[in-house]
């Protein structure tokens, strides 16, 4: 995922209640979804390079994403080899590579007997590449950051120069920067990407050319032509050209999505314009991801209302509630009655299109969403339409935060023969009627 401000509430994709064996399978499910880090000793280039707009990237995109292809992962011996299927779940491209990144605009990264290359979704290697690569990202907007020298650890790679290459292997951007730790450059997002030096941020555009000097704590990725900005311990937002368009003045931010960008200020939760003007109809609605509105709905939390359901306990002095409503005192002990708060959808205008049923639920992908249903430890995860109808009933151990991806999605199964212990469930891809294409044992994890 690309570099973000801090999310306001983000739900995080290991849940409490979880196995360890289980939570080791949803970091091996972000994995193989594309989770990906990804950052400058200033050189000037050639004047005449046209700058790449989001329009002329997204022909580009859609052009090269044609062909697809999902990554999986199989048991060779005593090792795990990485290799990719098609839509069908048949092999495309043999599990020979010691590790895999996912395709991304048509290309991808593996690691192949000790060095890194790139290769097309026919399996076939894309152009020649340095022998001392190290830690590469994925391709975005036609280029992918790379690391020539650095030494990898577990967490950051150290040293080394980072650069931009683009869809050919060419250093066409021409900016370098030296590191004692971690990447200072990000990925592309509408033709602009972040960079750092000596500790502080900016912002180049697709030709290398500076946008803004570094000078924040922190930028963040560009989202409809407006990118997070930090100064200090308070965000704001700034447009493609470095302007600050919103004053930096929130404790907290997440990206605007369709509009709109959720805040937090003073302990306040809010929901704002691209003018920084709070939206009254959202602002007392809570949400959990990252991007507030997907298609037109938003995830939000929303208390339940009217009665308590017969056999429920205070929370306080656990007596039995009778015949009393949510926001009514226990008559026990005279503590607040609180509704449990369940996620359902709204639409713009802060009108409820999807019942507050779900205690997850992940933003609309492609017409889908992934929910959450269930108690702790009795939740499954299953797939619904914009009007709240499963497509994929509920019985997922798990589901990716992004949806499907185009035709597929990774989820993990619970063990059939023996439901009781889901310690080793299938690591499955799914076409969008719920159908396994593809699926592993995931008894021996990373």
């Amino acid at each position: 995922m690309k570099q973000s401000p801090k999310p306001l509430r983000r739900t995080e994709f290991i849940r409490d209640g979880l196995s360890p064996r289980i939570q080791l399978l949803v970091i091996f499910m972000s994995t193989m979804l594309g989770c990906s880090s990804n950052p400058l000793v200033h050189r000037s280039i050639s004047a005449s390079r046209t700058e790449a707009t989001p329009s002329t990237m997204q022909c580009v995109v859609e052009k090269q994403l044609i062909q697809h292809r999902w990554r999986i992962r199989q048991k060779a011996g005593d090792q795990f080899l990485y290799g990719y299927i098609n839509d069908k779940g048949e092999m495309a491209i043999k599990p020979t590579f010691d590790y895999a990144q996912p395709f991304h605009e048509g290309l991808a990264w593996v690691f192949d007997h000790g060095n890194w290359k790139v290769i097309r979704p026919d399996g076939q290697t894309a152009f020649k590449t340095r022998a001392e690569i190290r830690d590469p990202q994925y391709f975005s907007e036609g280029f992918s950051v790379i690391n020539v020298g650095g030494k990898v650890d577990f967490v950051y790679t150290n040293g080394g120069v980072w650069f931009y290459i683009d869809a050919h292997g060419n250093d066409t951007i021409g900016k370098r920067i030296t590191t004692i730790i971690d990447s200072p450059l990000k990925d592309f997002s509408e033709g602009r990407a972040a960079f750092r030096i000596d500790q502080k941020w900016g912002v180049l555009n697709s030709k290398g050319e500076v946008i803004v000097p570094p000078k924040y704590d922190k930028v963040s990725f560009c989202s409809e032509g407006m990118a997070a900005v930090k100064s200090g311990n308070r965000w704001g937002f700034i447009d493609r050209d470095g302007h600050l368009i919103i004053p930096i003045q929130f404790d907290d931010v997440a990206w605007f999505s369709e509009g709109v960008a959720s805040v937090s200020a003073h302990g306040e939760f809010l929901i704002i314009d691209k003018e920084g003007k709070k939206i009254p109809s959202l602002s007392h609605f809570y949400s959990t991801s990252d991007g507030f509105f997907s298609e037109g709905l938003a995830a939000v939390e929303m208390p339940q209302m009217g009665m308590v359901p017969a056999g429920t306990r205070c929370v306080e002095c656990r007596a039995i509630l009778t015949g009393l409503s949510y926001g009514e005192e226990c008559e026990n002990c005279g503590s607040d009655i609180e509704s449990p708060r369940r996620l359902g959808y709204v639409d713009h205008g802060g009108k409820r299109v999807i019942a507050p049923r779900f205690s997850q639920a992940y933003p609309f992908r492609q017409g889908l969403a992934a929910v959450r249903v269930g108690d702790k430890d009795t939740d499954y995860w299953g797939f619904i339409d914009k009007k709240g109808s499963w497509v994929i009933p509920p019985k997922y151990l798990d589901a990716p935060e992004r949806g499907f991806d185009r035709e597929l999605a990774l989820v993990a199964l619970p063990n059939e023969k023996d439901p009781a212990n889901n310690d080793e469930p299938l690591t499955a891809y799914i076409d969008r009627t719920g159908r396994v294409v593809w699926s592993e044992r995931t008894d021996h994890l990373p």
